[in-house]
């Protein structure tokens, strides 16, 4: 059949735009999601977060659990307005993040976008899609099974989050998100077996992990907690009973109006008790409890960095590495009055065979070890008449040990001399490191300790012992 000349020719300027925009998209989009992962936040978490994704897939298609992604019973919205408890919840954290967002980083956001949105995608197809239909399928769909299957899926969804322990987080968060999650997860478990629609649980977890971290946005390093008051753990205790109830409340609210195959419901209550319950937990848990408790304030620790502006072209960076070091330094000293010696200093530094920082006067053989954990590397920086000591301890979080204390006029063959410089040493709390160095400005002297951050940030040590983000000036 002949085509209309001009339909054709709007047809081949049609085609060409969408063949440009997709070539476009080929071209720019590797090379954005790799500076994304690479110089902004979440970038680690987002990668392994799509591997996780895929393998769960896998596992799916393996378990023949493809019909997952088109069984649907209701459409996409009713499904979601089921999940009303999660999104108001949701709603006030967002509040909450934004009322405390200092700017916007649109490489972070973008970050925090897709890792929220892959984080809902691999568990939700872990737990919902597979877990759950294999517990009913494998043990049948009366309501004892039904419950008991959403009930252990949803536990597994919980205590997936004490792996959080390995990366360093304290006890204390690491349980109360055991049980937000297991309680999340009867919400989420009961919606998708009502609905049979794994996206529009997909979407609600997205959203409730993406408003809850919205806050942390921009925070260089990610707070952390110091050791809980009674009155914190009390507190903490309330808040996450409270936010369980609402969960739990929802799910039972959802499960009343589920039917089985033979036509009985999964649980039958008293719908005015159940939504009263839930206005009630909701009022409790906007109160401001938190204030009342002694030491609140000082619980969550917070990192803040001062700036440092910087010509970019007024700068050098050195990357020394050092599997050992030795100083090794001859000065006059006198004796008495009158009459002067020459005396040599020589200290080794080096990793022991227990993983730890040992300094060893080769002299007379006193030595101090610095047990710090998970030591990565160390540097030594001779900065004049100083030497400069940086530790680098690494773990999920980093810990930089730094002293100036070692001058070539106040060294000396003594051990009480080792003991006070092993005590110098101050602790700087910065983002995970990749490099650690020095950097030098034109017409000055000095070396500005230097630390690379994963994200390619840079932060220095200055002559008076602070700590600054080095910023480009414009």
């Amino acid at each position: 059949m002949k085509k209309d000349k001009k339909n054709i020719f709007l047809y081949f300027i049609e085609m060409l735009i969408v063949f440009i925009l997709i070539d476009g998209v080929i071209t720019i989009l590797p090379s954005f999601i790799s500076n994304n992962i690479s110089y902004y936040k979440y970038g680690t978490e987002l990668l392994l977060e799509v591997i996780y994704a895929l393998l769960v897939l896998v596992v799916m298609l393996l378990f023949k659990n493809s019909y997952v992604f088109t069984d649907k019973k209701q459409k996409f919205f009713k499904s979601i307005s089921l999940g009303f408890p999660m999104l108001i919840i949701a709603g006030i954290s967002l509040i909450g993040s934004l009322s405390s967002l200092n700017g916007f980083n649109l490489g972070n956001f973008i970050n925090l976008l897709f890792l929220t949105i892959f984080i809902g995608i691999a568990e939700e197809f872990l737990c919902r899609g597979w877990l759950q239909n294999e517990f009913i399928e494998r043990y049948g769909d009366t309501k004892r099974h039904i419950i008991l299957s959403i009930l252990f899926s949803s536990l597994i969804f919980g205590l997936i989050h004490l792996t959080n322990l390995m990366s360093g987080q304290d006890l204390l968060t690491t349980i109360i998100q055991v049980i937000q999650a297991t309680s999340v997860g009867l919400l989420l478990g009961s919606i998708y077996y009502k609905t049979k629609n794994i996206w529009a649980v997909i979407f609600l977890h997205g959203v409730y992990d993406f408003c809850l971290m919205l806050g942390d946005l921009n925070l260089i390093k990610d707070c952390t907690f110091n050791t809980p008051t009674t009155g914190i753990i009390l507190y903490s205790s309330f808040s996450t009973l409270i936010l369980s109830g609402i969960n739990l409340v929802g799910a039972l609210l959802v499960l009343k109006r589920t039917n089985l195959k033979d036509g009985s419901k999964v649980i039958d209550k008293n719908d005015r008790r159940l939504v009263c319950t839930m206005i009630v937990l909701f009022v409790l848990l906007l109160l401001p409890i938190q204030v009342f408790i002694d030491g609140y304030e000082d619980y969550q620790v917070c990192y803040e960095f001062n700036s440092k502006t910087i010509k970019y072209n007024n700068i050098e960076t050195h990357y020394p590495y050092y599997d050992s070091y030795t100083i090794n330094h001859t000065r006059e000293i006198y004796i008495g009055d009158d009459d002067k010696i020459e005396a040599n200093y020589v200290y080794e530094f080096f990793i022991n065979n227990d993983g730890f920082l040992e300094v060893r006067n080769k002299n007379n053989d006193d030595f101090i070890v610095f047990d710090y954990k998970d030591i990565k590397s160390f540097e030594i920086i001779e900065n004049m008449s100083s030497y400069i000591i940086i530790i680098n301890s690494t773990n999920s979080e980093t810990k930089i040990y730094y002293s100036n204390f070692l001058n070539k006029n106040n060294l000396s063959n003594t051990q009480s001399f080792l003991d006070e410089f092993k005590k110098s040493f101050r602790t700087y709390d910065i983002p995970l490191i990749s490099e650690i160095g020095y950097m030098t400005l034109k017409n000055e002297n000095y070396k500005y300790p230097l630390f690379i951050s994963e994200t390619k940030d840079k932060y220095i040590i200055d002559i008076d012992s602070n700590l600054y983000k080095v910023e480009y000036e414009k």
